[in-house]
């Protein structure tokens, strides 16, 4: 049943009822006269009245207002109302979402050392309109009111807790969100912090270049004024940053000591193994006359010129240079499944193998049972005395 037609059933059973207790009252029933019961039947309507109200409906997770007419029917002598709903169509959304406060700048549990703190607010977000004002507070004392403060850090050791309110255009505040932070003890010297070594598992090689770091150091209640490196005890490096190498293999011992304003020092030491080099990785490129790439797959054509390169082969060390590449074709057919050299392939530099980080192919038109394949060799070998080499095999179209 709708809402109108149970409206309407409602107010038909109760318009029954008063008309029977009406009836009652007046001595009216079925052996009553004519004239009794005529008197007391129902009047007409005589006042009839519409005006526009909000009704409140929910759709999905969002509460809105549709207007609708509302028409007031009264009759006189009977408490009866007759109210009709029309939808009109119109819906306007009545939910203002609050902002969202978000604070940069700072790690939540981070140990923070000097005297200042630079933060910021950029990533809070009002979905539906702007974000207007910004309350900071420090260990619930409120700091300050701008988007991107800097604030003076508390001299209390211990942690602290920063926390963040922003206030929409609608006036809608956010939640409170906070991160801590600690104010390390007075006098308790720095730490030593090396990067760089044993990193990702990487393997460090016998003149390979290692940089390390002791950017990452931390000094309490202080600066550091000094890094000091040692390498098997016999070498001594200063500054943040080092650039090592290691001239023989096995296991060597890395040292940082670093030193703060307060002259305290702190010293971290790492073993690390060094490791004898592999071959270097080559990479041959063949190119064609339009600079495209050919793969395996493509036919090479007869009568053309061809280049390649050395270029992105790399050692162990992940240097290109020095690397030495050296080149060498060799054309041929198959024939009863048989490999038969072809006598001259119209390489360049008479056939003779070329060293160098590009070369060229061209290749002869001879007929098709003169060759069929061409084979590129490339060996390169790295500075450390190591070698690889490469093949590929291309297919001549007829």
């Amino acid at each position: 049943m709708s809402f109108l037609e149970n409206r309407f059933s409602k107010i038909a059973v109760n318009t029954l009822s008063i008309f029977a207790m009406f009836t009652i009252l007046q001595g009216c029933g079925s052996t009553s006269s004519n004239g009794c019961c005529q008197d007391a039947k129902l009047s007409e309507k005589i006042k009839e009245t519409e005006k526009v109200t909000p009704v409140p409906e929910v759709k999905g997770d969002q509460i809105i207002y549709v207007d609708r007419n509302v028409t007031v029917i009264e009759y006189v002598d009977r408490n009866v109302t007759i109210i009709e709903y029309v939808d009109r169509n119109v819906t306007v959304d009545v939910i203002k979402v609050r902002p969202e406060a978000r604070i940069s700048g700072l790690i939540d549990g981070t140990v923070l050392f000097g005297d200042i703190l630079e933060i910021d607010s950029v990533e809070s977000s009002d979905v539906d309109g702007n974000v207007i004002k910004y309350q900071w507070s420090l260990d619930d004392i409120n700091i300050s009111i701008e988007q991107n403060p800097t604030i003076a850090l508390p001299t209390e050791e211990g942690t602290h807790t920063l926390c963040l309110e922003v206030t929409d255009n609608d006036n809608l505040t956010s939640t409170q969100v906070c991160k801590t932070f600690t104010i390390p003890p007075v006098d308790q010297e720095p730490m030593a912090v090396m990067s760089g070594l044993n990193v990702d598992g990487k393997l460090i090689k016998t003149k390979c270049p290692v940089i390390v770091s002791g950017i990452n150091s931390i000094a309490n209640d202080s600066n550091i004024t000094a890094y000091m490196w040692t390498v098997d005890k016999n070498i001594t490096l200063r500054g943040e940053d080092q650039n090592l190498s290691f001239d023989t293999l096995g296991e060597h011992e890395v040292c940082l000591t670093v030193t703060d304003t307060n002259e305290l020092n702190n010293t971290q030491c790492s073993k690390i193994l060094v490791n004898d080099h592999v071959a270097p990785t080559p990479v041959l490129t063949l190119t064609d006359s339009t600079d495209s790439v050919m793969t395996k797959d493509d036919l090479l054509t007869r009568s053309t010129r061809y280049d390649f390169t050395c270029a992105g082969s790399t050692d162990d060390c992940g240097n290109e240079e020095p690397m030495t590449c050296e080149w060498n074709a060799h054309s041929y057919r198959i024939e009863n499944e048989q490999r038969i050299d072809y006598i001259s392939d119209c390489l360049a530099h008479n056939n003779a193998p070329v060293v160098g980080q590009e070369s060229w192919i061209q290749l002869c038109g001879s007929p098709v049972s003169a060759y069929t394949h061409i084979e590129i060799e490339l060996k390169i070998t790295d500075q450390f005395g190591k070698s690889t080499t490469e093949t590929q095999i291309f297919e001549v179209a007829p």
